[in-house]
């Protein structure tokens, strides 16, 4: 009899196993590598945005990180730009490259990662015209690069003597005298470099401090880049020593996000100035879309948002059907009539966050007006700190939203067409919505799976057992 039990046992697993074939045992991403996987997931849709983003204060210095593949525009660019640039003619920094590499795939297109100071200033006959200097590594040396870009060419400055060494400090600084003459220094080296004539003022208007990967024109580049910046000075007058915990929206436009690879995770922290709302987002990459997407979302007690209008959230969620155009008689209008759905978890100022299933219709290009079709808070038991396993599923015409053990379902009717993008996303995203109160969002994820994981072979065990006892 015992013999005939471990046999039934047995008949059980594998008979289990062999009615669900396309149930994935192993996650899609469990972030157990140092960086990010480019080729699983990506930045932004048109890849226009690295796969690792950091821009944050830390030990009173601005860190600046940026890893991925660039998009057919050639370049990938992490920017922290000056709240009011057309005051600035000077600015200087503290610069420390701390890493810099590049993606061996991609050695023969890449031209460089590094460091930069840069600006768009003024406007010859043809356009903009943009000045920076760049502490850079192109994969086998270390080098100081200036020069002017308009519509019409670059024009490569002179070149320095000045050595850099990864870990060392360097003060470099751009000036521009505001006819057409630019001045570039690295410590007590400095190189003077004449743009075209100046017509009038730039059409965008910009100055900031850059990390970048850049192509060489000859296809897409791939790097890392890690620097951090420090004493800030504008017009020759200190301007940041980045001393505050976070960045200031009195000095910078853009503000602190987190995205990288850390303790096994990967953390997805946003802040927002509180002038409307901000995201951090990351794609699944195409080959990889599926009807399923499963993640671990937590949010953290060190979140800061303190006012009750206030909303932080952490979400899976996709676009699934398109209600007016099917792509190919009737041409897709961007968002136009697409449909959203997700599982969300959401935090405002006090207790625990709340888990959520929506979907939602687009009713522009844009998506800035539409309908809430299904909203619906889970029965799943969430708290800070801890992570809540969320997903979303198309089956057929239902979408399927769990929490944890909950369920949660919605029936879909109507034409419905494909999906104009069909895109999968996990984003952490602030709605401030114009209140004037800074907050700062940090949250993890962990374990994305785009197949449904196996079942826990050991809620089988219990009645097994029990079976086995009584015999």
């Amino acid at each position: 009899m015992k013999f005939a039990v471990r046999a039934f046992f047995v008949f059980i697993l594998i008979c289990t196993y062999q009615t669900v074939p396309s149930w994935g045992a192993a996650p899609f991403e469990d972030f157990s590598d140092r960086f990010i996987d480019p080729l699983k997931l990506h930045g932004a849709f048109w890849n226009s945005e690295g796969t690792d983003v950091v821009r944050e204060v830390v030990n009173g210095k601005f860190v600046s990180k940026i890893k991925g593949i660039t998009a057919d525009n050639g370049h990938l660019l992490n920017q922290l730009d000056f709240s009011d640039p057309d005051t600035i003619n000077s600015f200087s920094a503290k610069i420390v490259i701390q890493e810099a590499a590049i993606d061996p795939d991609f050695a023969t297109s890449t031209w460089s990662v590094g460091a930069q100071l840069e600006g768009v200033y003024y406007k010859d006959s043809s356009g903009d015209v943009w000045a920076g200097i760049t502490l850079g590594y192109d994969g086998s040396q270390w080098f100081i690069a200036c020069g002017v870009n308009t519509p019409d060419g670059y024009i490569a400055g002179p070149s320095f003597t000045t050595t850099i060494e990864p870990g060392k400090e360097y003060t470099v600084s751009i000036s521009y005298d505001g006819t057409k003459t630019f001045t570039f220094e690295v410590n007590d080296e400095s190189q003077v470099l004449d743009g075209p004539d100046r017509v009038g003022g730039p059409e965008s208007d910009f100055r900031g401090l850059t990390t970048g990967i850049w192509s060489n024109g000859n296809g897409m580049a791939a790097g890392y880049i890690y620097a951090t910046f420090d004493d800030i000075q504008v017009n020759g007058a200190s301007y940041d020593d980045f001393s505050s915990p976070h960045l200031s929206a009195t000095n910078w436009w853009q503000e602190e996000l987190i995205r990288e690879i850390r303790s096994g995770k990967m953390q997805m922290d946003v802040q927002d100035f509180g002038d409307d709302y901000t995201v951090n987002a990351v794609y699944v990459s195409g080959e990889y879309r599926t009807d399923y997407l499963q993640a671990d979302l937590t949010i953290s007690s060190a979140t800061e948002i303190s006012d009750p209008a206030i909303k932080g959230y952490i979400k899976v969620y996709g676009s699934y059907f398109n209600t007016k155009y099917d792509g190919i008689t009737n041409h897709y209008n961007e968002n136009d009539g697409d449909i959203w759905a997700g599982s969300v978890l959401a935090y405002k100022d006090n207790g625990n966050p709340i888990a959520r299933a929506y979907v939602y219709r687009c009713d522009d290009a844009d998506c800035n007006t539409g309908e809430y079709l299904f909203q619906q808070d889970f029965s799943c038991t969430t708290q800070l700190d801890v992570p809540a396993t969320l997903s979303v599923e198309k089956r057929d015409t239902t979408l399927v939203f769990r929490c944890n053990g909950s369920t949660l379902s919605y029936q879909l009717s109507g034409t419905l067409y494909p999906s104009h993008w069909n895109l999968r996303k996990i984003r952490s995203t602030i709605e401030s919505s114009g209140i004037n109160t800074p907050s700062y969002l940090r949250a993890t994820v962990d374990n994305v799976y785009i197949k449904k994981p196996a079942p826990p072979w050991n809620l089988f065990l219990p009645a097994i057992l029990s079976q086995h006892a009584n015999k």
